[in-house]
């Protein structure tokens, strides 16, 4: 998330991870009712995510570049949508 204090706020939460494969269709949705925050992009690499990446690229989400998009829900908790930027 790039953000300490947003990462203490949503501990114990859930979370999903997609992959889309290069055929995928690109476009994101995220069914939540809010209000987009703030979206920030963390610089990084573009490594492939797939299973050899994965398992030998060590904190490969954390260290592709990603954009972070935060909304606030009506009732005032948090919801972050994580793009993870990747090559082939």
């Amino acid at each position: 998330l790039g953000d300490r204090a947003l990462a203490d706020r949503m501990e114990g939460g859930t979370f999903t991870t997609l992959y889309l494969a290069p055929k995928d269709y690109h476009r994101i949705h995220v069914p939540v009712d809010g209000a987009i925050t703030r979206a920030t992009y963390i610089p990084g690499k573009l490594w492939p995510v797939n299973v050899h990446a994965v398992t030998h690229v060590a904190d490969l989400f954390a260290v592709n570049e990603r954009i972070v998009v935060v909304f606030e829900r009506p009732n005032g908790a948090p919801v972050a949508a994580v793009l993870v930027g990747a090559t082939m």
